[in-house]
């Protein structure tokens, strides 16, 4: 019989793989995509599946492969990217009011505390509203929603150590504070950090693809997967197929990062040292 820890360990390295595929794909899309995703081609609507055209012709006969593939290439370049320009700002934000306390630490126990009672999505949908919806505004967006809790976990972790007796002792021995941080805080912080940033990854993929959905995300003619699932609804009787790509890519990435955040935790041993992780 297949144990729970068996099935675990085979499904953790097939999502990864999975994941890097997806990833190694969707970077390399403007070399890999076999025709313009843009290219519209009304002699090829809703085509099926052909040599030519493997996955098929969207509803104004653009090539769904090379679409899926580019639109994988904006999902992650602003998944990444979002998640590294949070990551920066929270870790600032978190060891300092960690670290010096005071009224630093104060206004970000109630900017956290506002922020987590505000549903992430309507902050996303509020800020598309304010600014023209597109790239740019998903970026800003899942930045604000993102980095209040980044930094909540990065301000608990930097005040724990820095009551330890080896922070002590080396603002005894002269050590400056940005000696202290640098060398000693931040590689203690790393570990939750990088699971936190993973796991977040995995719901960033999941909010591109909705607003893009609600037309408040990437706007045309740039591919999307959110758009693409949009548009191939009215079509998915007679051609499942526009939906199923997009839909697929969007899981497999969901649950890639899942398994990657999973992994880390594992590999870094965060919950044995008593590191709160929340997303």
């Amino acid at each position: 019989m297949v144990t729970v820890n068996q099935t675990r360990s085979i499904a953790l390295p097939v999502a990864l793989g999975a994941l890097a595929l997806l990833v190694v794909v969707s970077v390399g899309a403007p070399l890999l995509a076999p025709h313009d995703p843009r290219l519209v081609a009304m002699e090829l609507r809703l085509a099926p599946p052909t040599a030519a055209h493997p996955l098929g012709n969207d509803g104004v006969g653009r090539d769904l492969l090379s679409r899926v593939l580019h639109g994988g290439r904006m999902s992650l370049l602003l998944t990444v990217g979002s998640t590294a320009l949070t990551v920066g700002i929270a870790v600032g934000f978190g060891v300092a009011a960690g670290y010096f306390g005071g009224l630093l630490d104060d206004v970000l126990m109630v900017v956290t505390g506002l922020f987590h009672g505000i549903p992430a999505i309507a902050v996303l949908i509020a800020i598309a509203a304010v600014m023209d919806p597109g790239a740019p505004a998903l970026l800003v967006g899942l930045v604000i929603v993102s980095w209040p809790s980044f930094s909540r976990v990065v301000r608990t972790e930097v005040t724990r150590i820095a009551a330890l007796p080896f922070v002590e002792a080396l603002r005894a021995a002269g050590a400056s504070h940005a000696r202290i941080i640098v060398f000693h805080l931040l590689p203690n912080v790393a570990a939750p950090i990088l699971v936190l940033a993973a796991a977040r990854m995995s719901t960033v993929i999941v909010s591109v693809a909705s607003l893009s959905f609600l037309g408040l995300g990437i706007q045309p003619p740039t591919p999307d997967w959110g758009a693409m699932i949009r548009d191939a609804i009215p079509h998915v009787h007679t051609n499942p197929n526009l939906l199923i790509a997009p839909v697929l890519c969007v899981l497999i990435s969901t649950y890639g990062f899942s398994a990657l955040a999973e992994q880390l935790r594992i590999r870094l041993d965060v919950h044995r040292r008593g590191e709160a992780i929340a997303v």
